[in-house]
């Protein structure tokens, strides 16, 4: 994500679009998904909805207000992507 050019980030500018990405990129994705369930959620890729907030809140020495973080923890929560292995 901190390379523009890289495929990970081309790949997070086409939200809710259907793409066809590389087999190392989906295998990583897929991963994602299996260990957000070995960990029971501790291990996220949605974590970078919370970070923002956070670093936002250290940039501004203001913290977040209740709603801010609980947005941000309904927006963690959701499914991020769908994977259709079969079209890559």
């Amino acid at each position: 994500g901190y390379d523009s050019q890289s495929e990970f980030s081309k790949w997070m500018r086409t939200q809710n679009t259907p793409i066809k990405v590389s087999p190392e990129l989906l295998e990583v994705i897929s991963l994602f998904d299996v260990w957000q369930t070995k960990t029971n959620g501790a291990l996220s890729a949605a974590a970078e909805v919370t970070v923002t907030l956070w670093k936002e809140a250290a940039k501004t020495q203001i913290l977040p207000t209740k709603e801010a973080i609980a947005g941000a923890v309904n927006e963690s929560a959701k499914p991020h992507w769908l994977i259709n292995k079969n079209e890559q």
